[in-house]
């Protein structure tokens, strides 16, 4: 059982309360409103979390290795609770060379196959976002 809600967190009744009330002068035809029981939880890897770092006090730089969120709503007539808890794991990186990123393509390109002694490309495309997907296995 969920505890009181705690002052100032008295959704439903404030939201039957406005529901019951007539708008522009005119009833709306019901006598109350009725919210369903929610008990809702959600494990989510956020996995684009990773790769990012940061600097400790002394220098040294800390890598984020795993990422993951727990999202829990609770709802009855007692109230609404909803909580969110992230966690991280960060390696230490002591002896990190300095790596260049790596060149991203995100804007529609011109593919050229080429073949010594051919005058004209195999093949030619202009590629756009719309095909940039897993093409999965070729079958060869």
């Amino acid at each position: 059982m969920m505890p009181k809600a705690p002052e100032g967190m008295t959704l439903m009744t404030e939201a039957a309360d406005r529901f019951n009330m007539e708008r522009d002068g005119g009833d709306r035809g019901f006598n109350g409103l009725t919210f369903p029981m929610v008990d809702f939880a959600a494990k989510n890897d956020l996995a684009w979390l990773k790769e990012l770092w940061t600097l400790t006090t002394s220098g040294q730089r800390r890598k984020v290795v795993e990422a993951k969120q727990q999202v829990e709503l609770k709802a009855s007539h007692l109230g609404i609770r909803a909580r969110s808890a992230d966690e991280m794991r960060m390696s230490l990186e002591c002896c990190m060379p300095d790596i260049k990123p790596p060149y991203v393509i995100d804007q529609p390109f011109l593919l050229a196959i080429t073949r010594p002694g051919l005058s004209l490309p195999l093949f030619a495309a202009h590629l756009t976002p719309e095909c940039w997907k897993d093409p999965g296995d070729f079958g060869a």
